[in-house]
């Protein structure tokens, strides 16, 4: 707990001055910023997530639990584990594509287990659309008309691939608020690579991200000279009344952190702990109007 805390009180610093530094060049630039979101988690739990990604957890853990005598939610987490260690593997072999693409990482993980039943990870997609699974996180669509009256420019940096968040996007007409989404097969790279970014630079005005992962957002962000916000909802009351410049991460974020070395993920994306801390954070998304006019009002 005492390494945690010194460990949070440096990075604090470090990140406090970060921000300072970068909310200068924006405003010594004057330029209309470009803001990219991350999506899922932040933008929208979109039909994927919602919808997709549920029916196929199901299918799987049922097959499990023909094996083996578990609950389907210790099955489902056995499905994730499988899950993940394909899609951690590739993404190691710089597969990043692949690392990221369901309709093969399934087949792989049923091929596993002995499962021969076919599960179609891009129908499923379609068909949670046209059901209308996923939502919109609430203010999201509001913030975004704003930016958009402001004229900043909006684009959406994700690890998803294009077949999967266009749909999912147009099903809850979010599309049109973005000049551009920028997907993994359009830039080869997953985020927190520094190329994931990159294709965001289209624009020379300075540039933000908003995302909820310390590591593909956070660590991403800031590794390619952007200013990083962190998106925490469920954020302490005793934190959120703190402005969003000097907000503090939680005990979470610091084991988080911890457990990312112990993976030897920094290593991987050549990241330090730095790397993985916000120059802003907030709560709600109908935050982001007000930090952005603090940034323009300067």
């Amino acid at each position: 707990m005492c390494y945690l805390y010194i460990m949070q009180c440096s990075l604090n610093k470090l990140s406090y001055l970060r921000s300072y530094s970068i909310v200068l060049k924006i405003i010594e630039k004057g330029e209309f910023m470009v803001i990219s979101f991350d999506l899922d988690g932040v933008v929208m739990y979109s039909a994927m997530s919602s919808g997709a990604f549920r029916f196929m957890e199901n299918e799987i853990a049922k097959w499990i639990r023909k094996e083996e005598d578990i609950s389907q939610e210790e099955a489902i987490n056995k499905v994730w584990e499988y899950l993940r260690e394909v899609s951690d593997k590739m993404r190691a072999e710089e597969k990043f594509i692949d690392g990221y693409n369901w309709q093969k990482i399934i087949p792989i993980v049923q091929k596993k287990l002995g499962m021969n039943k076919t599960i179609d990870f891009n129908y499923l997609i379609w068909k949670s659309c046209k059901e209308n699974k996923g939502y919109t996180y609430p203010g999201v669509r509001r913030v975004l008309e704003d930016f958009q009256d402001r004229n900043l420019n909006l684009i959406a940096t994700t690890n998803g691939l294009s077949s999967y968040q266009y749909p999912c996007l147009e099903a809850l007409d979010l599309k049109k608020y973005f000049q551009k989404v920028i997907t993994i097969d359009y830039t080869g790279y997953a985020k927190p690579r520094q190329e994931a970014f990159s294709a965001g630079e289209i624009f020379s005005a300075p540039r933000l991200h908003i995302g909820d992962s310390l590591l593909q957002d956070i660590g991403g962000a800031n590794n390619a000279g952007w200013c990083s916000i962190l998106y925490w909802p469920g954020m302490p009351e005793s934190t959120q009344k703190k402005s969003c410049w000097r907000r503090s991460l939680g005990e979470k974020h610091f084991k988080e952190i911890e457990d990312m070395k112990d993976k030897g993920l920094l290593e991987l994306y050549n990241l330090n702990k730095e790397n993985l801390f916000p120059d802003a954070i907030i709560a709600h998304m109908n935050e982001m109007p007000q930090l952005i006019s603090e940034i323009q009002d300067k």
